[in-house]
């Protein structure tokens, strides 16, 4: 350890985080007592407030209690994936053949696959998609 001569407190005590008053769109970090200084650089994380979610999501609740800084830590989807306005089932409906298939359904890994395949069929109005 080092020695240090004096009686004052600059002299004899390094400050750490402890107190510090972050600014809007930050939080103190949770080792605040155990960090040494007294800026925002070191004492204090971004939350989710300030960050904006790419298009079809919206900031999560208390994004303001959030540390993040990316879509997955800070967005949610909002609404449904897709809707449709008609009876998709029955005689309102008419099966169109989708790339890669004959009218019949295909196969896909995931929704979004799904959901590729139909907006990128001009006749295609809606999907049923099943695991």
């Amino acid at each position: 350890a080092a020695e240090f001569t004096g009686f004052d407190e600059e002299t004899c005590c390094s400050q750490t985080c402890t107190g510090f008053a972050c600014p809007a769109g930050k939080l103190i970090r949770d080792d605040a007592a155990s960090i040494k200084g007294s800026d925002e650089a070191a004492c204090c994380v971004q939350t989710c407030s300030g960050y904006t979610c790419p298009a079809g999501q919206v900031l999560k609740d208390s994004a303001d209690g959030i540390v993040g800084s990316s879509a997955a830590e800070c967005c949610e989807q909002t609404g449904p994936l897709l809707t449709c306005d008609k009876n998709c089932y029955g005689e309102s409906a008419t099966a169109v053949p989708l790339p890669n298939g004959d009218g019949n359904g295909i196969a896909v890994d995931s929704i979004e696959d799904c959901r590729a395949a139909c907006t990128s069929t001009a006749e295609c109005e809606a999907i049923v998609f099943g695991q």
